[in-house]
């Protein structure tokens, strides 16, 4: 047992016990050598249990000193490792996040592959990238469009709750303002006239198109704007509603329409012109033969569909042929325009007057109630023709003959 167990001594001492006692001390020799003085260490040994102790302090120092710079040596290497393969990715990772903050895009890669392709981290960057070509796309078509947006030839405006929250180039123009300020952060009737031109109140009408448009989908109609200058302004303006950032806004495209309502109105001054020289007459400004008989057709018709009464008034003038021939036309022309309006006086509110031509005038009446209506009418107007006619220094008197129908 000494000699076996002496192999793995390092001439220290040691102590031999049995059964908790100090049984003896005895040296332990090295039986290798020819010398039989050297003694490697003095064992007690517990003859119970066959259990050695020794005690070996500069061997557990030694032992522990290697397994602390062995700890250390493996702690050094998992740092290292772990920094290359884990933390610099990571670092490169989140700099590429902050970049991607900063609206500045870019793809990154694992320098060392850790663990497989298959494995986390490499997974992670694989979805990182993915997940960055996404958002580089959308950021690239919201960059288009921003740009459709602005340099739009149309004015273009987005209306949130009722607010303008954006507008483009083309919208600053229309509207003779340089600085978006000026628009954005205002409602849309505060940008008109009190009232639209069909009598409607802009705050309501604005708010009504809007509330429609969300509900119902595309509206389009003409609108009347106030710019800085207070100069009105006709647009055709269209409202379609669209999702933006999870709200639902209106998108407006506006178009100056002021050049085509000028023309329109231009237009409908020149038709009314036509209208009148085609349909009155110049001198007296009544209807004339061509505009009763088109009333006359469907006045005619209506009393046939309703089953209602009409009557006829043929009016000639006498003693107006002396008037014109001894003082002239200008003063028979005065004179026809006197009994125009002493006629016009007498006649009801639906009837209608007209002059055929020369000295001939006729009324037409529709509704009648009564079959003694046109007689009162006769009378009324022969009654108002016997007032004597001043013109210049001249008294004239006329008269009628009437034929009713």
């Amino acid at each position: 047992f000494e000699r076996n167990y002496v192999n793995y001594l390092y001439k220290k001492e040691a102590v031999v016990y049995q059964s908790n006692l100090i049984k003896k001390t005895c040296p332990l020799i090295n039986t290798d050598t020819d010398s039989d003085s050297e003694m490697l260490a003095t064992v007690t040994i517990y003859s119970s249990n066959n259990i050695i102790f020794a005690n070996m302090k500069d061997q557990v120092y030694n032992i522990v000193v290697n397994v602390i710079i062995q700890s250390l040596v493996l702690l050094i290497l998992f740092l290292f490792f772990t920094n290359k393969l884990i933390t610099i990715p990571l670092r490169k990772l989140i700099n590429a996040i902050d970049k991607t903050n900063q609206e500045h895009y870019e793809h990154v890669s694992l320098d060392v592959l850790s663990g497989g392709p298959d494995t986390e981290l490499p997974l992670l960057f694989q979805s990182y990238n993915k997940m960055q070509e996404r958002i580089e796309t959308e950021v690239e078509k919201n960059r288009a469009f921003e740009r459709l947006f602005e340099e739009s030839t149309d004015a273009l405006a987005v209306v949130q709750d009722g607010i303008i929250v954006e507008c483009n180039k083309a919208a600053l123009h229309m509207m003779r303002v340089r600085d978006k300020n000026k628009i954005i952060g205002f409602r849309p009737e505060q940008l008109s006239p009190g009232y639209q031109p069909d009598g409607e109140k802009s705050e309501i009408k604005a708010q009504k198109l809007i509330d429609l448009a969300l509900a119902e989908g595309t509206q389009k109609f003409e609108w009347v704007h106030n710019g800085i200058d207070r100069r009105k302004t006709w647009l055709e303006i269209t409202l379609t509603p669209v999702s933006l950032d999870n709200h639902d806004v209106v998108y407006a495209t506006l178009r100056n329409i002021t050049p085509r309502k000028k023309a329109e109105t231009a237009l409908h001054a020149h038709q009314n012109r036509l209208y009148r020289l085609a349909n009155k007459d110049k001198l007296t400004g009544l209807p004339n033969r061509m505009y009763f008989s088109e009333q006359l057709e469907e006045v005619m018709e209506k009393a046939k569909r309703h089953k209602t009464m009409l009557a006829v008034l043929f009016i000639d003038l006498d003693r107006f042929k002396p008037i014109n021939d001894s003082l002239g036309h200008a003063v028979g022309d005065k004179v026809l325009q006197e009994v125009s309006a002493r006629l016009q006086s007498s006649i009801g509110q639906e009837d209608i007057l007209a002059r055929l031509g020369g000295d001939e005038f006729i009324v037409l009446m529709e509704n009648l109630v009564y079959e003694n209506e046109p007689s009162i009418l006769s009378q009324k107007i022969l009654h108002a023709l016997d007032e004597p006619i001043y013109i210049d220094e001249h008294t004239l008197y006329v008269s009628c003959s009437i034929g009713i129908s």
